[in-house]
């Protein structure tokens, strides 16, 4: 019996949406990298995380790199909470984009668009069974970003120490 698939398969990244379709952010280009060969790993992104204590929120910036040559217009964020190997609590942010996005894109083999996007968050979401206390913001220690495929591939995490300022 053969299978036929007719439709592409989409796997969407873990986590809580940190923004409507109607709000995705919009990333700003900021430049492009090109390897001599036909590279067409997925890179890792790089990420920096400060917790402002006076609004008791997380600022976020994330810069990632997508082979193609078109523009990437809006994307999406889902955040995740976890507890490192260590026992840190940590925040993973998964960036990825909107199937008509993804279907629009033109590969590009040892070419990359670099982008940058900032937020902030100000909740830990996740669900406890057991109903206990909400972890506070001020409590995670690491955060790890990911840009994810959702054709599916993924890069690695980067992680990075959370700082703390006023």
């Amino acid at each position: 019996m053969e299978i036929t698939i007719t439709e592409k398969e989409y796997i969407f990244p873990p986590g809580v949406s940190l923004f409507t379709a109607e709000n995705a952010l919009t990333p700003t280009v900021t430049g492009n990298l090109e390897f001599t060969s036909n590279y067409h790993k997925p890179l890792p992104p790089i990420v920096e995380a400060v917790y402002v204590k006076k609004k008791k929120h997380l600022k976020v910036k994330i810069l990632f790199f997508v082979a193609s040559n078109s523009i990437l217009p809006k994307v999406q964020v889902k955040q995740l909470f976890s507890i490192s190997n260590y026992g840190a609590y940590k925040l993973q942010f998964f960036v990825y984009c909107s199937k008509h996005d993804r279907d629009n894109l033109v590969r590009t083999p040892g070419k990359y668009q670099a982008y940058a996007i900032s937020f902030k968050t100000k909740h830990v979401h996740f669900d406890d069974p057991q109903g206990n206390t909400p972890v506070l913001m001020k409590k995670i220690h690491v955060a790890q970003a990911f840009v994810w495929d959702i054709d599916p591939e993924t890069s690695r995490g980067t992680e990075t120490t959370v700082q703390t300022t006023d």
